[in-house]
């Protein structure tokens, strides 16, 4: 995979700014990954969550942020939603990718300082510019928590299903024994009697 560079405009200068500057995060609604583009205001400050993932084989970053995506079905779904990450070692950030990296070099630190490497899923909070078929968060101010390796019941996002090895499988359980058919009744012995004669009618005189 490769890194390519990236101007850094302006605007986005200024938010990293405010996001480094010590402020607490917003006491948001987590708005569904599935919605978030279509209902949040263009450049207003949303919160999403997703599984972290890679953008893609090509990188964009610009010395201040690299992109990142949130998807809502783990590695190997749909990218839903592209992210902007600040890079730094603290916390609300993720340390620059090497030009040519792979999945296990792209981990974002929580607001608590807990790592979350791909796969991961987060939530995040920050400004979203959505419009003109595009969609994003640039940049992500806070990542608030964290799951490793799933969704938390409820969130409504969907993993992909884990693969169990087959000695972890259990055996199926042994078919109860087939029902024994009954032998077949002896046949009476001895000669049968024939069938007594119907008695004739009367004749008439």
């Amino acid at each position: 995979m490769r890194r390519v560079h990236r101007a850094l405009f302006a605007a986005n200068a200024l938010s990293l700014a405010a996001a480094a500057s010590g402020c607490q995060p917003k006491d948001l609604p987590v708005i569904p990954l599935s919605e978030v583009c279509a209902t949040a205001e263009y450049g207003t400050t949303v919160s999403t969550a997703g599984f972290l993932v890679a953008p893609g084989s090509m990188m964009s970053c610009d010395g201040t942020t690299c992109e990142m995506a949130l998807s809502d079905r783990g590695i190997g779904g749909n990218t839903n939603l592209r992210i902007d990450v600040r890079l730094g070692r603290g916390k609300n950030a993720m340390i620059e990718p090497p030009d040519r990296w792979s999945a296990s070099d792209l981990a974002v630190k929580d607001n608590d300082g807990v790592t979350h490497p791909v796969g991961d899923w987060i939530i995040v909070q920050g400004r979203i510019l959505n419009g003109g078929g595009a969609c994003l968060i640039t940049p992500v101010s806070f990542v608030l928590s964290g799951t490793p390796g799933g969704a938390p019941e409820g969130s409504g996002a969907t993993a992909p299903p884990a693969t169990v090895a087959p000695s972890a499988v259990p055996p199926p359980p042994n078919p109860p024994p087939a029902p024994v058919a009954a032998p077949p009744a002896a046949a009476p012995t001895g000669s049968a009697k024939p069938p007594a004669a119907a008695p004739a009618a009367p004749s008439k005189p």
